[in-house]
């Protein structure tokens, strides 16, 4: 009876439990997938919210990099005295290849005795010179005095320069050093120096002692001209030749204000407040002022000792080494000074100023001459001569 009855519900009501238990299944699958809905829905919130960050941080660096560029190109376009030289610096390796018969300013400025014969017909004072050779192997010490500087007519970088001491017949030492060394060991150094660092003719000068030296070695009066405008003056005091061991350095303005820690040269040693500055500035400031003016070019550094009854010129530099680094402001000013300078120099040109350096009506020594080189090299170099009235002491425009 009872198996009768399990068979009568099985195949009566079997299909309303399979009914059921799909009824069921379907809602267990209905619930997982609402579940799954609510993960996606939320999934998908949360990427929604990604996606709005990355570009908001999108947008952020579009916008970021916008003004990076525009403060660049506004730095482009705003004066740079770094700018300026770096490429002059460029300018000056090429000038090699263009201009290998050295015709131009540019090309000339590196010779020191043309230098000194420039100043001097322009009423400027130079170093006296002592004695004068062809080449290495022709430097003699004898009958010099017992301090003079041995120099080469081109090179870069100082090191074709022997400021020497003698402490016997045959022995001397550099300025600010104790090492001893001999007439030969000098030329031997000078023949080990890499080519362009030390070019012939030598020459010996007289020892220089500036105005209240405090140092061995006079102290260095570097002064930045723009083709009549001048910028800043670097003022350097030297323990040692040759050496930045107790090297003291100091920027100032023409008009003897101080420009405090203007430079971030990393290579270079730091800015002392302490470096006295020269009794009369104006008279070193109209020197580097009146060889720019004639010179022929935008920018030159002019190198004058402050000794006494009147200034002494150096040498002429076109490129001074180092990396330019200064402060913002005073980079800018400086660029500013060389662009007005090259404008000024451009008028000038067009308004019938010669091209080139301008030498002056004075009497001057030519050195190259005296060596019987006037044939090749700087000896061979045409002057051109006018009034300083002419060019050289002309108000800025």
């Amino acid at each position: 009876m009872a198996q009768a009855l399990r068979k009568f519900i099985e195949r009566h009501f079997g299909p309303i439990r399979r009914r059921d238990e799909k009824i069921t299944t379907q809602k267990k699958l209905l619930k997982r997938s609402r579940r799954q809905v609510v993960q996606l829905r939320r999934r998908l919130r949360a990427a929604e919210a990604e996606l709005s960050r990355l570009h908001s941080e999108k947008m952020a660096l579009v916008s970021g990099q916008e003004n990076a560029d525009a403060q660049e190109k506004k730095r482009e376009e705003l004066p740079s005295f770094r700018r300026e030289i770096l490429s002059h610096r460029a300018l000056v390796r090429q000038a090699r290849f263009i201009d290998p018969e050295s015709k131009t300013a540019l090309r000339q400025i590196p010779h020191k005795l043309r230098t000194y014969t420039l100043a001097e017909s322009h009423g400027l004072r130079t170093p006296e010179i002592l004695g004068l050779w062809p080449d290495i192997d022709s430097i003699d010490f004898t009958g010099l005095p017992e301090a003079f500087v041995l120099k080469s007519d081109g090179g870069a970088g100082g090191q074709g320069i022997f400021p020497l001491i003698r402490t016997s017949e045959n022995r001397f030492t550099i300025a600010g050093s104790t090492n001893e060394v001999t007439q030969q060991e000098v030329k031997d150094t000078i023949r080990s120096l890499r080519p362009g660092k030390a070019r012939p003719p030598f020459f010996v000068e007289k020892f220089i002692t500036s105005k209240n030296q405090q140092d061995p070695i006079p102290q260095d009066i570097k002064i930045y001209a723009f083709y009549g405008e001048i910028g800043q003056i670097l003022l350097r005091s030297v323990s040692q030749h040759g050496s930045h061991h107790g090297t003291r350095y100091r920027f100032i303005w023409p008009d003897g204000s101080d420009l405090g820690e203007v430079s971030f040269d990393t290579a270079a040693p730091a800015i002392d407040a302490n470096v006295p500055i020269p009794d009369n500035l104006d008279k070193l400031v109209e020197v580097a002022r009146h060889l720019s003016l004639c010179v022929g070019t935008s920018f030159i550094r002019v190198d004058v000792y402050d000794t006494s009854g009147a200034p002494t010129i150096g040498e002429l530099t076109r490129v001074p080494g180092g990396q330019h680094r200064y402060r913002t402001e005073h980079d800018q000013v400086m660029g500013a000074m060389w662009l007005r300078a090259r404008a000024r120099l451009e008028y000038d040109l067009t308004a019938g100023r010669p091209p080139g350096a301008i030498h002056g009506e004075h009497s001057a020594v030519d050195y190259y001459q005296q060596l019987g080189t006037v044939q090749t090299g700087p000896g061979s170099w045409p002057t051109i001569h006018r009034p300083c009235s002419q060019w050289c002491q002309r108000p800025l425009a």
